[in-house]
């Protein structure tokens, strides 16, 4: 009898052994291969009478935060559990969504092996899920429950409802709880953000799914209740992301009712507090979002445009990047005031004495490009405009802006500002050894977005440019050729 052949006996604690190796995967990571081994052999000696409570070990292993360690236990599964006493099994389906496809392989083909069905209540179990500290579980969770809704979309409605249910319970300010002598007691007053986070990524990956006859409530939910102007910031961001997501997907059947929304919440008195102010951003956006949806030529289409770009001056990143996101399919459809767009739009980035608003420029004139076309380059000067900025010597902010916007071009509009980027190397060696450190900043971060970007017949044409930046006078222009 070998030596792990005596874990078959079942007096023995087999199934803290095995969470008992599992958690010393997750944290010796030194010692994984040994432990993976005796994991590995432990299952197959125990397969043949493997107890329900021993084989939910393996199940939760497959779902831990440690890639290498959700592997092993799927393998062991995979090669040595059976799993017909499971109609439906949570980990695994959860496991068929992960964010590493070769272990979530594994998964489906553990799924179909032991011919498993999602259940009329499964998305429930699943939504549990959502509020896993771990984020790449919540994102698994979130596209297991949109596949779950997917097979069984009678359930949607009700899985709508348990989300905003669990949104408004999770949002929910903490108080410390008292003793019936007034003393404080000992409570876990952390923000339980992650669950919150976890609903925005399952909204936006119910999209497709999404019940049209739910979406202007739902909408009005997000607006009026709280979820685009979350206290933490990376649920607010991924909250805008999701209602975006939705609208340009679903919206298109309920125009005029979002419409008069987004109006009503933007034409509505401010208050000057904090909550208002990130609603109306949030708003400006899905208002982008949606009017992509109007007919070209419709009137108000203008007035959005001049609402997201006034929004641009927001010190927010993910609010600039949403905004130039929104911009192309607009600029689109309305030619004839691309003109004035940019005339606004360069006049912020090379004349505004706030970083926010240039970044902000940047980001507008790369969405402008990008809906107007390559041409625009051309048709609007703006090269030329930014070539004579980098040179402006008393003005470092008209030097910081152009830099920004080679940025910027690279970022949104990808491949196609290449041949850009090789009129423009003699500048980024130029602006390394700018006597300004915020210059020599934007310089640094412009250069690494376009060479990241280059195909190979850009690295051979660059290369020649870089070199002759050697003999610049400017040691820092040196450096920066290297």
């Amino acid at each position: 009898m070998t030596d792990l052949a005596i874990v078959s006996h079942q007096e023995l604690p087999r199934q803290e052994i095995i969470q008992l190796l599992i958690t010393s995967m997750q944290k010796f990571n030194q010692h994984y291969r040994p432990l993976r081994d005796c994991l590995t052999g432990i299952c197959q000696a125990i397969a043949p009478d493997a107890s329900k409570d021993e084989v939910a070990v393996f199940l939760r292993g497959s779902i831990v935060p440690e890639v290498s360690v959700r592997q092993c236990a799927l393998q062991a599964i995979d090669n040595e559990l059976d799993l017909e006493e499971h109609s439906f099994c949570v980990e695994i389906w959860l496991a068929s969504y992960e964010d590493e496809e070769e272990n979530a392989e594994i998964a489906r083909t553990i799924w179909e092996e032991n011919s498993l069905e999602t259940q009329h209540d499964s998305s429930f179990e699943i939504i549990t899920y959502l509020e896993s500290t771990d984020a790449a579980l919540r994102r698994a969770a979130a596209r297991a429950l949109a596949a779950c809704v997917g097979k069984h979309p009678d359930v949607f409605s009700a899985v709508l409802k348990r989300l905003q249910e669990l949104y408004v319970e999770k949002a929910k300010p903490l108080t410390p709880q008292r003793d019936q002598y007034g003393m404080p007691l000992k409570t876990n007053l952390t923000d339980p953000w992650p669950a919150r986070h976890g609903i925005a990524l399952a909204i936006k990956e119910l999209a497709p799914v999404f019940d049209v006859s739910d979406l202007v409530d739902f909408i009005r939910f997000l607006v009026e209740k709280g979820p685009v102007s979350d206290s933490d910031y990376r649920v607010r961001d991924q909250m805008v992301e999701a209602a975006t997501q939705l609208i340009a997907q679903r919206g298109s059947a309920k125009v005029e009712d979002l419409m008069t929304i987004f109006e009503t919440t933007l034409e509505a008195p401010s208050s000057g507090s904090k909550e208002s102010d990130l609603v109306n951003e949030a708003v400006i956006i899905m208002y982008g979002a949606l009017a992509r949806h109007l007919e070209a030529g419709d009137a108000r289409i203008p007035k959005v445009v001049e609402r997201l770009l006034i929004t641009l001056s927001t010190p927010s990143e993910s609010v600039q990047y949403a905004i130039a996101g929104c911009l192309p399919p607009l600029i689109q459809t309305s030619a004839g005031k691309t003109p004035d767009y940019v005339t606004h739009v360069m006049a912020d980035l090379l004349e505004s004495k706030k970083y926010a608003t240039r970044r902000g420029a940047a980001y507008g004139l790369a969405g402008i490009v990008r809906g107007k076309g390559i041409s625009a380059f051309r048709e609007f000067r703006i090269m030329a405009s930014l070539r004579a900025a980098s040179e402006e010597k008393k003005d470092s902010n008209k030097r910081q802006g152009t830099f920004l916007a080679y940025e910027l071009f690279s970022l949104v509009l990808g491949p196609i500002f290449e041949p850009y980027v090789l009129q423009i190397v003699p500048q980024l060696i130029a602006g390394f050894g700018d006597q300004s450190a915020d210059v020599r900043d934007a310089c640094l971060d412009a250069a690494k977005a376009c060479f990241a970007s280059l195909s190979s017949y850009g690295v051979h044409q660059v290369l020649p440019i870089l070199l002759e930046g050697l003999d610049e006078t400017q040691w820092r222009s040196k450096k920066g050729g290297l």
